[in-house]
């Protein structure tokens, strides 16, 4: 592997069109060996699209691609990986077998393509233990990736590729599911393994701090064209995100609320000592109605806990639960749904919807006894209301039949928040909302949230982004190894110390401003 030469890609006038859009316009790229090149756009742009035609998941209906100035004809995913040619997606898992061993993984490809009857195991092992000491796996190449975390089953998916003697790595949203000590490790990795291995990395992203501190080249997609690459020592994220959007980006303010709320507002939601494993540890907290109140943490602080137990997925070991001002028992998210509280889950094509449904099914599935009569569902009325949620959220599809995994990541997500707005919510809980959405769709959910709770409902915003949660809050709690940390009201604290509690640098426990003591 040490042996490949520098290699160029290139690709030229590419089209890719789908029944009634175009999803990439005559798009030029080209990408080099030693070097990472991001490709940035809103949801919809195109980027995921390109970069599925250069692995071989999809066929260009026009337009070359060339390698070394080689044209080269990539059919299939095979092809584009006898090409060098290697794809990391966003959710790693589907590049895995989780039973079998790391060894087994990394040489799935050689495996499956040889034609001896017994497989040399000693030779395997050996084989694999070398590339996976190049990525710094740290662990046994023996040992099942169901053990893995997501940070070392990403870095399986790069030996992979590295055991294929991959030229170019595609890597999509690679750091969607890492804390910021796995991000900065796996930036490192990529820049040892580049410099070693001579590879180039194609870097798909919508977190543009870290494109910025990554990437030697960002190009910009917008509407299925490439309107550009710029350089990140020669550019800024307001030039970036104007390319993106065409209109520059809101400045870092908060989302405007019509009726936010006040102390004599009701309490809706109370929370009492809640304790689950080592990632909740003795959660309190109340929210009041027309409240958004901020849940912020690294990955891995206990946000998705919390959430989980209050939606009833999960049973909490202790503590008490009060939802206007009456104990409840959340034994299952039917017990929640009854108390009005609704879950908008981190993971939504795992937890909160149905890809293979159509849009009218996924929107009205959680009520669907409100659309039977007499044992038969009264699809006009179903229809009806789906409409009028796909209408009042800006849900972008062909028409409600169109099946939900043919919707951009922003417009699943919305269909994610849709489904709770037939019924009667009260409490809605968003866990990492935009995650895998594009700037422009983040501001549309802001404003779907800061509408809910301007009409009446609590809001419960968990997001290890922080800037985000400072910008929807109204108050904001910090949570560190399952504990609340700190507490604040969102205008007396900025993102620096919202970091330093988040990141256990608080000097105590519990930390509230004056103005929420």
């Amino acid at each position: 592997m040490t042996g490949i030469p520098r290699s160029r890609f290139e690709a030229r006038g590419i089209v890719k069109d789908f029944p009634g859009v175009r999803a990439v316009d005559h798009v030029d790229f080209d990408a080099y060996a030693g070097e990472i090149h991001a490709i940035v756009g809103a949801n919809g742009a195109g980027k995921s699209t390109l970069c599925k035609i250069f692995s071989g998941v999809y066929r260009a209906d026009s337009g070359q691609i060339m390698i070394n100035g080689q044209q080269v004809h990539i059919d299939s995913p095979s092809t584009a990986k006898a090409l060098g040619i290697a794809i990391a997606p966003q959710e790693v898992d589907t590049a895995l077998v989780p039973y079998l061993t790391v060894a087994e993984n990394i040489a799935l490809s050689r495996l499956a393509r040889q034609k001896a009857v017994r497989v040399n195991w000693s030779q395997m092992y050996s084989d694999t233990e070398k590339v996976a000491e190049d990525v710094k796996l740290g662990i046994s190449v023996r040992t099942p990736v169901s053990r893995l975390s997501i940070h070392q089953r990403q870095k399986v998916v790069i030996a992979q590729a590295l055991f294929a003697n991959a030229r170019f790595l595609i890597l999509d949203e690679p750091t969607g599911s890492l804390s910021l000590r796995e991000v900065d490790q796996l930036f490192a990795l990529l820049r040892g393994l580049i410099e070693k291995f001579n590879l180039c990395v194609i870097y798909i992203s919508h977190r543009m701090p870290e494109v910025f501190d990554i990437a030697d080249r960002i190009s910009v997609m917008r509407d299925g064209k490439m309107v550009g690459t710029v350089r990140p020592d020669h550019s800024s994220i307001d030039e970036v995100v104007f390319m993106m959007l065409n209109r520059r980006r809101s400045a870092l303010r908060r989302i405007p609320r019509a009726h936010p709320p006040d102390r004599d507002s009701a309490v809706v939601l109370n929370v009492e000592g809640l304790r689950r494993g080592r990632l909740v540890n003795n959660v309190t907290f109340e929210v009041r109605e027309r409240e958004i109140l901020g849940v912020a943490g690294l990955v891995g602080a206990g946000k998705t806990e919390v959430a989980r137990i209050l939606f009833g997925a999960d049973k909490p070991e202790s503590g008490r639960v009060y939802v206007n001002g009456e104990q409840v028992r959340l034994n299952s998210p039917a017990d929640a749904m009854k108390h009005g509280i609704c879950l908008v889950p981190e993971d939504r094509r795992q937890e909160g919807i149905f890809i293979e449904f159509p849009v009218v099914q996924n929107i009205t599935l959680p009520n669907l006894s409100r659309f039977c009569k007499a044992g038969f569902i009264q699809a006009k009325e179903e229809r009806r209301v789906a409409s009028g949620i796909v209408e009042r959220l800006g849900i972008i599809c062909r028409d409600l039949k169109q099946k939900v995994k043919f919707l951009s990541g922003g417009n699943q997500q919305k269909v994610s928040i849709g489904k709770w707005l037939v019924g009667p919510g009260s409490v809605f809980i968003f866990d990492e909302p935009t995650k895998g959405v594009d700037v422009g769709a983040k501001e549309e959910i802001f404003r779907i949230v800061a509408g809910l709770a301007d009409a009446g409902a609590s809001v419960i915003y968990c997001s290890a982004e922080l800037e985000e949660v400072l910008r929807i809050s109204d108050r904001i709690l910090v949570m560190y190894e399952g504990h609340v940390v700190s507490e604040f009201d969102a205008d007396a604290v900025d993102e620096e110390q919202l970091l330093l509690y988040a990141s256990g640098g608080g000097k105590s426990r519990i930390h509230r401003t004056a103005e929420t003591s």
